[in-house]
């Protein structure tokens, strides 16, 4: 962050003189006279970009199967991985993991279904890709086969 004094006229009812004022830049040059103000949005600006640097699938143009998750993560390292539990809610009492064995992996495909209940308290539902897509093919594996023994066949 760079510190600048920049002088400015100084008025009452007239000029009356200049003052130095302490001006704080934000290396996007968004400028801030309150320096714990302008480390607060710089904090923000690397958690943003960080943020953006999480491998994801955008799939909100596709048609749901199963959960609505509209956008699927992978985290590289701890790091982002601590970042997605944080969005998701890991261990607030509100978020279920769907996994084959209760936990987020660094390296593992990802995706929250957010689930608005009306009462001011949502739930997350988390799934690994490996899990969901096994627990919907078994779903069409089972509905297949009582087609099949409804309609009397056994292949």
């Amino acid at each position: 962050m760079e510190t600048k004094i920049k002088s400015t006229p100084k008025y009452k009812s007239v000029l009356d003189g200049y003052v130095n004022v302490t001006q704080y830049i934000a290396e996007d040059g968004k400028v801030f006279t309150d320096k714990s103000e302008a480390e607060k949005y710089e904090k923000q600006l690397v958690s943003y970009r960080k943020w953006n640097e999480i491998d994801r699938v955008d799939v909100s143009n596709l048609n749901e199967v199963g959960p609505a998750i509209h956008m699927w993560y992978r985290p590289k390292n701890e790091e982002e991985l601590k970042m997605l539990k944080e969005a998701f809610y890991v261990g607030k009492g509100y978020c279920t993991i769907h996994s084959f064995d209760g936990k987020l992996k660094v390296g593992e495909w990802m995706g929250c279904d957010f689930i608005d209940n009306g009462d001011y308290h949502a739930t997350y539902e988390v799934y690994t890709y490996e899990y969901l897509k096994y627990d919907v093919m078994s779903y069409f594996e089972v509905v297949e086969s009582k087609m099949k023994e409804k309609e009397g066949r056994k292949d």
